[in-house]
């Protein structure tokens, strides 16, 4: 889900779309099990200084927030309301773009970990522990977006 001034950059920049580069061992990192901290990616072998460990495709490229439009009975809610109705938007629309992907993929956005379930956060919680910040545009622009890979959602980036 990118602003269509995010969406030319990345279509207008030289090799997009290219293949993603290899590392040096198919076998460089395991996905396995980390005690109270659910998948973690752990080295096979060594890596040397400034290799490269994973390129991954993201399953999700989505903006921190949405451009909400409210509607007239939602002018007179509270603050706290209104967060929430633009959390159910947000939802909604992360809901529709799990729906819209190859089934395999959508299944490994949702068996990613959510630490903010407990908060109501259900795709937003799976988005805030395992996406990445990004900015596709000029430090004046506000074109940042969450990213969250497969495999590189297991690295511990927080």
């Amino acid at each position: 889900m990118l602003w269509s001034s995010s969406l030319e950059k990345i279509a207008t920049s030289p090799g997009f779309p290219g293949p993603l580069p290899k590392t040096r061992l198919p076998t460089l990192f395991v996905i396995k099990s980390a005690p109270n901290m659910g998948l973690g990616l752990f080295a096979k072998h060594d890596i040397k200084a400034s290799e490269l460990v994973l390129a991954d495709r993201p399953l999700l490229v989505v903006p921190p927030v949405l451009a909400f439009a409210a509607t007239p009975e939602q002018h007179s809610m509270s603050e706290a309301e209104m967060r929430l109705a633009c959390l159910e938007e947000y939802e909604e629309s992360i809901e529709g773009l799990l729906e819209m992907m190859r089934i395999e993929d959508a299944t490994a956005f949702r068996n990613l970990e959510n630490r903010y379930s407990e908060d109501g956060f259900n795709s937003f919680g799976t988005i805030l522990t395992n996406g990445y910040l990004m900015n596709f545009g000029e430090v004046d622009e506000v074109l940042t977006y969450y990213a969250i890979g497969n495999k590189g959602s297991r690295i511990n980036h927080r």
